[in-house]
């Protein structure tokens, strides 16, 4: 009787303990899926030490400005073979035939007209006027460097993938708040690894860790022309989505843009209808995903959108906080069990 026991108190220890252990390990790993510093989704996709790859050099402290790079993979957007991508800083990049072809630095317009201002088809997920210059500390974080732009190549399910990571990234304005600041990536990711020669159908998600700065973008009432300066004019628009440039007499460009019908200020976190908040063909608050195949676009639609609490930002210090507040926890608890097993031996 006396090992029976024994055998069912260190039954119910080993229990406790591995019952302590997923308590206090599961919310580990969602603090390890967000480490950019104020994101409160995991919908960016990170490296294990920081954004992927490094910052455009070119573009670094820049407003108004492009850099070309080249591709690691073609890209067939809408029916055009491009391999080269020209960046903005203002919030997307256009696919061009080559890395020599450069593209428009234009600003606070809507997606059909930014594209008509470079004879070229782009890709936004946050067109306005972005400004690395007017953030308020371009020192590291301790994940990676605010006011830049990132560029680097990955996987993803085993398949090729590049993302563009626009990291901590402030608007132009004169009456600005320069703590301030947005992170989102656009994240193109190769339909099948392999033969380079045909095909080249991609997916595109437009992920969001966290969006803070609200100013910038286009007046709906005109959308060749900026909106108000001011924070929370309900007519002021961002550009997301994308848009097909199709040359001719006259050139024209056909737009996919969401959002169109929502205020900026409704976008932003805290906001009614936050995009950090929402998603489209993805599980993953703050990502939205679609595809080109074959030069078409697929699962392309304008979400409804729901209004939502974004989850707690990780300013830095939050998951080593936890780790020891983990830790200190299942010690205790073992301390405890063992202790009252001792106990409870002595009597027997």
């Amino acid at each position: 009787m006396a090992i029976s026991g024994i055998r069912r108190r260190w039954s119910g220890l080993a229990a406790l303990v591995a019952v302590t252990a997923l308590v206090v390990g599961a919310p580990m790993a969602a603090v390890a899926a967000t480490p950019g510093v104020g994101d409160v989704t995991d919908a960016m996709r990170y490296d294990t030490t920081g954004p992927f790859g490094t910052p455009i050099a070119g573009l670094s402290g820049e407003d108004d400005d492009t850099e070309t790079l080249t591709a690691p993979f073609a890209l067939n957007f809408f029916g055009v073979r491009s391999e080269g991508l020209c960046v903005s800083t203002n919030g997307g990049f256009y696919p061009v035939p080559t890395d020599a072809d450069g593209c428009s630095d234009e600003y606070n317009l809507d997606l059909e007209n930014l594209a008509l201002s470079s004879s070229a088809s782009m890709i936004a997920a946050l067109a306005a006027d972005i400004d690395l210059g007017a953030c308020d500390d371009y020192a590291s974080d301790g994940f990676g460097l605010p006011c830049e732009i990132y560029y680097g190549e990955t996987t993803i399910d085993g398949r090729d993938a590049f993302v563009i990571t626009w990291y901590r990234v402030a608007m132009y304005n004169d009456e600005n708040d320069p703590t301030l600041d947005n992170t989102f990536q656009i994240v193109i990711t190769k339909k099948a690894t392999g033969d380079d020669t045909v095909g080249w159908d991609f997916d595109i998600e437009f992920n969001f860790g966290h969006l803070l700065d609200g100013e910038g973008g286009y007046s709906a009432a005109d959308p060749t022309e900026s909106c108000s300066e001011a924070a929370g004019d309900p007519d002021c628009r961002w550009g997301i989505g994308w848009a097909n440039f199709i040359p001719g007499a006259p050139d024209t460009a056909e737009p996919y843009e969401l959002f169109a019908g929502t205020p900026v200020f409704n976008l932003v976190d805290g906001g009614a209808t936050p995009l950090v908040g929402n998603s489209l063909n993805s599980p993953v608050l703050g990502r939205y995903t679609f595809s080109m195949v074959g030069g078409v676009t697929e699962g392309f639609q304008v979400p409804t959108l729901a209004g939502a609490a974004p989850a707690l930002a990780n300013t830095g210090s939050a998951a080593p906080d936890f780790v020891l507040l983990a830790s200190a926890l299942t010690v205790a608890v073992v301390g405890v069990c063992i202790l009252g097993f001792r106990r409870r031996r002595a009597d027997a």
